[in-house]
C-alpha cells in the first residue's frame, strides 16, 4: 500500500503524543501511536506540525523544547531529530522552503535551518515582538501575534512586502488591540484571513493599495462578549466560508459574502479548540481540542459525524490534501493499534 493510502490524518498532543488516524471510505477509524509513549512529558509538547515536502511524505514536528523531528510516513519512522535552539521561547511554526526548514519562534524571530546538516543559517530576522502564527504559501510567509500586526514576507529575499494597518480607533478614540492567533491563505487569490483573541476575523488583500482590512468581522457570544478565537480554517471547496474556533469551545461557520455572519454553530465541545482542518474535496470539519477529543463535523448540517477520546490533550492536526471520507463512522468502527 502506498504511503498516501495509509494514515490520512495526524494529530499531536501537549505531552508529545503523536498519532496517525486513518478514516476509511467504509467508515472504519484506525488510530495508531507513531511515537513511543513511555517517555512523553510536558517538556515534549508538540507546538508545530506541517508537511516537509510537496509529496506529503515527511512531517515536520516542532516541540516546546525547541527540538525538531522529521517523520517519514512512507517508512513509518522518525528519520531525523535535532535541536533548533534560539532564546527560551518555543517554536510555534515550521515550514519547508527550497532546501531549508523555516522555524518561527514565539519570541518573534524566524530562522532558516539547513536541511542537510540541520545547522542554523545566518539568515534570520525579527517579525515582531511576539509571534503566535506563521503560515507559508509558496515563497510567501504571513506572520502575526500579540501586538504584532499582519505582515507578508518574500522568503526569497526575506524582505517585508506587505504590512497591514490596524482598523481605525474605536468610538472612544482608543487603539483597537491586536492579538492574531491564526492565519490562513486563500488558495485561489492573494487574500489573507486571520482571527484574533479579541474576537476579530479580518481579511487583507495585499494586491490592493489599501492596508486596512477589506473585510472586518467580530464573532461574539450570545451575551455580546467577543469570543477568544484560537483557530481557523478556510473551506477550499467554498472559499466564501471560514471556520473559526474559540477558547471556550465554540465553533462557527462564517459566510464572507454577508460580512462574516455566522451561518452555522457546532456543538459538543467542552474545551478550547486548538486546531481546525477542512479537506479540499469534502464538506467536513476536523478538529482537536483540549477536552481530549478528535472530532469530525458535517459542515452544513452542523451534525457531529464522529468523535474519539484520547488520553492526551491534543494541540495540532494535519491532514493530507486528498483526504476523503465517504461514509459515517461510529464508535464500533474504531480500531486502536499499539
Amino acid at each position: 500500500m502506498a504511503y498516501q493510502e495509509d494514515f490520512n490524518t495526524f494529530v499531536g498532543g501537549l505531552t508529545g503524543a503523536f498519532k496517525g488516524i486513518k478514516v476509511t471510505r467504509k467508515g472504519k477509524i484506525i488510530i495508531k501511536n507513531l511515537q513511543n509513549t513511555k517517555h512523553l512529558s510536558n517538556k515534549n509538547q508538540i507546538t508545530a506540525l506541517n508537511w516537509g515536502d510537496d509529496a506529503e511524505r515527511d512531517i515536520l514536528m516542532g516541540l516546546s523544547d525547541q527540538s525538531v523531528k522529521v517523520y517519514d510516513t512512507e517508512h513509518k519512522q522518525f528519520i531525523s531529530s535535532f535541536e533548533a535552539k534560539h532564546g527560551k521561547l518555543p517554536i510555534i511554526g515550521l515550514a519547508k522552503f527550497n532546501r531549508h526548514i523555516l522555524a518561527g519562534y514565539k519570541s518573534g524571530d524566524v530562522k532558516f535551518l539547513n536541511c542537510d546538516n540541520h545547522k542554523m543559517m545566518r539568515t534570520e530576522w525579527r517579525v515582531g515582538p511576539s509571534l503566535d502564527s506563521m503560515k507559508v504559501k509558496k515563497h510567501l510567509m504571513a506572520t502575526g501575534g500579540e501586538e504584532n500586526q499582519l505582515k507578508l514576507w518574500d522568503l526569497n529575499s526575506t524582505k517585508l512586502i506587505y504590512h497591514a494597518k490596524n482598523v481605525k480607533p474605536d468610538f472612544l478614540d482608543l487603539k483597537v488591540p491586536v492579538f492574531i492567533s491564526d492565519i490562513g491563505f486563500f488558495p485561489s487569490n492573494d487574500k489573507i484571513v486571520y482571527c484574533s483573541k479579541h474576537g476579530h476575523v479580518r481579511i487583507h488583500d495585499p494586491s490592493v493599495p489599501q492596508k486596512r482590512p477589506v473585510l472586518d468581522m467580530s464573532v461574539k457570544s450570545n451575551n455580546g462578549d467577543p469570543h477568544v478565537l484560537t483557530a481557523l480554517a478556510i473551506a477550499p471547496m467554498r472559499e466564501q466560508h471560514v471556520v473559526v474556533g474559540s477558547a471556550a469551545g465554540q465553533m462557527s461557520l462564517l459566510d464572507l459574502r454577508h460580512k462574516g455572519i455566522p451561518i452555522k454553530k457546532y456543538k459538543s465541545f467542552r474545551g478550547s479548540i486548538k486546531a481546525i482542518a477542512v479537506p479540499e474535496t469534502e464538506p467536513i470539519i476536523l478538529t482537536v481540542s483540549l477536552d481530549r477529543f478528535f472530532r469530525i463535523h458535517n459542515m452544513f448540517n452542523h451534525g457531529l459525524r464522529y468523535q474519539q477520546y484520547f488520553q492526551s490533550r491534543l494541540s495540532s492536526i494535519l491532514i493530507r490534501s486528498d483526504f476523503s471520507m465517504s461514509s459515517k463512522g461510529t464508535k464500533e468502527d474504531v480500531e486502536i493499534l499499539d
